[in-house]
């Protein structure tokens, strides 16, 4: 079964942040489980908040932003993007990266995590 992720499906960061529960000035992130005990994995800061963003069940928002989230964070854990960006990338607070991810889903074609992981990001990586 294979389901159509509409491109018009963006929000902005300012959505983004409130859903997620963060601020423009928010600089630790805590990421909860569904008893909202705090997960303790060791994660840098922008994994737990990707890994927040892709998940249904941690916040609200619609599958294009969950997908867009999910393949960011595939892009830089698994060393596919260029180590300089993904070290910037690292850097940016919460609710940068809840920016980066609203500009993502308004900017790339791409409707599936290959195509948003393996294509887009990698062709443009350097503009993030």
């Amino acid at each position: 079964m294979t389901a159509t992720i509409e491109a018009s499906e963006t929000m902005t960061a300012r959505e983004i942040a409130k859903a997620l529960g963060v601020g423009t000035r928010t600089r630790k992130f805590v990421l909860r489980d569904e008893y909202g005990i705090e997960l303790r994995d060791g994660s840098r800061r922008y994994a737990k908040v990707l890994a927040a963003l892709s998940r249904s069940d941690m916040s609200d928002l619609p599958i294009r932003i969950h997908t867009v989230a999910y393949a960011l964070r595939k892009c830089m854990v698994s060393g596919r993007m260029n180590a300089a960006s993904e070290n910037r990338i690292a850097d940016y607070s919460p609710y940068q990266l809840c920016a980066l991810v609203a500009r993502i889903a308004s900017e790339c074609p791409e409707t599936t995590i290959g195509g948003i992981c393996d294509g887009w990001l990698l062709a443009n990586h350097a503009d993030l």
